[in-house]
């Protein structure tokens, strides 16, 4: 069973920075394809949720470039 990040022991700081990284990712979707550069960049976030995020987030998009990274 996979731990939450909260769970990891993750500080209530980072938790609420990770949430809005995550938010923010989602919202770069909808902002044409710089939103996309920036989603597709974070694949190479130092950050595992962050990099988790970005790749469910990709997997759900069927650009041509998104296949591409």
């Amino acid at each position: 069973m996979t731990k939450k990040p909260h769970q990891q022991g993750y500080p209530d700081e980072v938790l609420s920075n990770l949430k809005s990284r995550i938010a923010g990712l989602k919202q770069a979707l909808h902002q044409g394809e710089t939103g996309l550069n920036l989603v597709i960049a974070a694949l190479q976030d130092d950050s595992e949720p962050i990099t988790r995020a970005a790749y469910m987030l990709l997997k759900q998009n069927q650009n041509a470039k998104v296949r591409e990274a």
